[in-house]
């Protein structure tokens, strides 16, 4: 055997193992320096995704105490009310290279919390506002110009919280004395019910209290409005629910009574001075009219008044025949002391004042020749049976109720409420002539209108004000 000594003594082998020796070394120096460099890189990296939540929550906390700070103001109501997105610019955080970026969002339905004054109504609704932090390297010398990739952590947190603000009106009334201009195809100081194949055209509608209109031929070219709800299946967008009620016209009933014993008697303003009323006095036109008119068949049925002296027609369940051929005259007011029944096949002009109730039955046509009249009762109105017309305006102080077949071409009134089913059709004429009342009170409009935050109600005292958003895509 070779002596192991003589070859350790060769050339070259101390050269040989000096040489692994230091390349273990190096490749260890090597393993321990990444290691360092790993867990440098990882410890960099958490700080920039805490940093990144930090500036989350900054910008989170500094939007809800801006929206906290509005109260009173319409700096937010207004997007609340609307239901938009409001996202605002970036900003950068002082502390950090990075900045935030919040997006305050209207969710869920309006809700309506106080509507007990119909000028300031107060609405609730659910709202979510997120709060984006994003750090940037030291190399990104812009933070407002730099990419979206130019980022090396970002994170989200968001917080969920109810709105609460008022909505103020204020609506006008003009007036003119003594009329009443009739502005709406139905005008109600209750609530308005149209079914079946019953139909307003052409015309508003108006309730003080609430409208339902059953189906979407229902109300043809026009809108409904109500100072509480409407509904049914007519479009969203004619439906104008929580106005402010308009003030029912009171007819003065006295001074109609007034004009009919002035008719009969042939007195101002029927003693032919006045013009577009007819000439009823002892003139010679006045004798003639009262022939064609019948006026003096008028005075036969009639009577006095105990109290007033002045003439009336009594209670007629149904009208009779004789009173009912004489309401002809389209200038005239006749006026009954009492309930009054139409029952049978009648065409009849004017301005018949009941004070009382009206039931129309059978076929029955009021208002002939292109004149338009008013029927006005101080009590309910009711059409049953049979096909009627009517032309010109109905008006009852009380409710009105409309079945069978049926038109009005004109307008209707009603101080409680409305009910029409079958097929009972009112078609709206512009142009009627005005109700004899105090005051007139026109169509509302608006003239102004405000948004106030009342507060922002956070979550329940011991939760979490934010939970983190985790796709951020």
């Amino acid at each position: 055997m070779r002596d192991i000594r003589r070859i350790e003594r060769r050339p070259g082998f101390v050269l040989l193992t000096v040489t692994l020796v230091g390349a273990l070394l190096f490749i260890s120096a090597l393993m321990f320096v990444s290691q360092l460099t790993t867990e440098s890189h990882v410890t960099k990296t958490d700080a920039y995704f805490k940093s990144a939540l930090n500036i989350a929550e900054t910008g989170l906390s500094n939007m809800l105490m801006d929206i906290s700070q509005s109260k009173g103001t319409e700096t937010w109501a207004v997007p609340f009310a609307n239901g938009t997105t409001t996202v605002r610019p970036a900003e950068a955080d002082g502390a950090v290279h990075g900045t935030y970026q919040e997006t305050v969002q209207a969710i869920g339905t309006l809700k309506v919390i106080d509507a007990t004054d119909p000028y300031n109504v107060v609405y609730s609704r659910n709202i979510q506002v997120t709060s984006i932090g994003v750090v940037y390297p030291p190399s990104v010398p812009s933070i407002y110009m730099a990419g979206n990739g130019a980022y090396v952590a970002r994170r989200a947190v968001r917080s969920n919280a109810v709105a609460v603000w008022t909505h103020s009106q204020t609506w006008s009334e003009a007036g003119e004395p003594d009329t009443f201009a009739v502005r709406y195809g139905i005008f109600t100081g209750g609530n308005l019910v149209i079914k079946g194949s019953s139909q307003e055209i052409h015309g508003d509608v108006f309730a003080n209290g609430d409208v339902y209109i059953q189906k979407a031929s229902g109300l043809v070219g026009g809108d409904a409005y109500a100072a509480g709800t409407v509904t049914g299946g007519i479009p969203d967008g004619d439906k104008f629910p929580g106005k402010p009620p308009i003030r029912f016209p009171e007819i003065d009933i006295a001074s109609l009574q007034k004009q009919f014993d002035a008719y009969l008697r042939g007195v101002y303003p029927y003693d032919g001075t006045v013009l577009g009323r007819t000439d009823t006095s002892d003139s010679v036109l006045g004798k003639i009219n009262r022939g064609i008119y019948k006026v003096d068949q008028l005075v036969t049925a009639a009577r006095t008044d105990l109290v007033t002296g002045l003439y009336e027609l009594p209670s007629m369940t149904p009208i009779t025949s004789d009173v009912r051929s004489a309401l002809i005259d389209p200038t005239a007011v006749y006026y009954f002391d009492g309930d009054v029944k139409l029952a049978s096949s009648s065409a009849l002009s004017g301005t018949i004042v009941i004070d009382g109730k009206f039931f129309i039955s059978g076929n029955v046509e009021v208002g002939t020749a292109g004149t338009l009249v008013n029927i006005i009762a101080t009590g309910d109105v009711t059409k049953d049976t049979g096909c009627s017309l009517i032309n010109g305006v109905v008006y009852t102080g009380g409710s009105f109720t409309g079945r069978g077949t049926a038109d009005i071409n004109g307008a209707l009134i009603a101080r409680n409420s409305v009910d029409m089913s079958g097929n009972f059709n009112v078609t709206y004429k512009s142009g009627l002539p005005g109700l004899p009342v105090d005051g007139d009170y026109d169509k509302p409009h608006l003239v102004s209108e405000a948004y106030t935050l009342d507060g922002l109600n956070r979550l329940p005292s011991g939760e979490r004000m934010w939970q983190e958003v985790t796709d951020l895509n």
